[in-house]
């Protein structure tokens, strides 16, 4: 295990704020503050007796990061999924056909670029 410096403690949490916080909450859609809210409290950076952990225990960022292939969402817990169209208004609708999510990997590229410096 390598042993990580205060000063590469905050490389690699700055890696992780420049290389997933930041392009992401420009890529979604909705309020830009809360998007930077929720990415803010959903990635975690932990130490362990084996080294650091940069982890997320929201799936929504994990199907972000591996990606996720053609599929079914439905409305469960509610009568409609809501989400804003390209021009800010409210899109309401029972299920829809996602296209699936192309693997952005940026929470392992963040590790691996502090890793390898």
């Amino acid at each position: 295990m390598t042993e990580l410096t205060s000063k590469g403690e905050e490389k690699l949490k700055g890696a992780v704020r420049d290389q997933i916080a930041r392009p992401l909450q420009f890529k979604w859609k909705g309020n830009l503050k809360e998007n930077q809210n929720f990415l803010k409290d959903e990635i975690k950076l932990a130490e362990t007796e084996n080294g650091w952990r940069v982890f997320t225990r929201e799936e929504i960022l994990l199907f972000l990061e591996y990606g996720t292939s053609p599929h079914i969402i439905e409305a469960k817990d509610a009568d409609a999924l809501r989400w804003f169209n390209d021009d800010g208004e409210p899109v309401f609708r029972q299920k829809v056909k996602h296209p699936g999510t192309d693997p952005e990997a940026a929470l392992r590229s963040a590790v691996d670029e502090v890793a390898n410096q």
